[in-house]
């Protein structure tokens, strides 16, 4: 079966910004997309700065219905970061 991904690159801020969309947690119907529950958005580029990778992948949890338990999907947006040596040292410093 062949599948079609989303690649998005970009600069390691212009990409936190991208996906700024994704809440932390799950807060109830006015929530459109949050961070899965074993790890979050920061944590996961933290793996590719702390790995010096600059392309991998991104995922989050969709919710495609408001229900009592919410029904999610899981997305996975594969990100080539430009800056990456650059964002590690900046990382680093502080």
């Amino acid at each position: 079966m062949v599948k079609k991904h989303e690649i998005v690159s970009g600069k390691y801020e212009e990409l936190l910004e991208y996906f700024s969309h994704v809440q932390k947690e799950y807060k109830g119907k006015n929530t459109e997309c949050f961070d899965l529950p074993s790890t979050s958005i920061q944590e996961q580029f933290g793996e590719l700065l702390d790995s010096r990778i600059p392309y991998g992948s991104i995922s989050y949890c969709r919710v495609k219905e408001h229900n009592k338990d919410p029904i999610v999907e899981v997305i996975t947006t594969f990100v080539l970061v430009e800056d990456v040596f650059d964002a590690t040292l900046r990382r680093n410093r502080t």
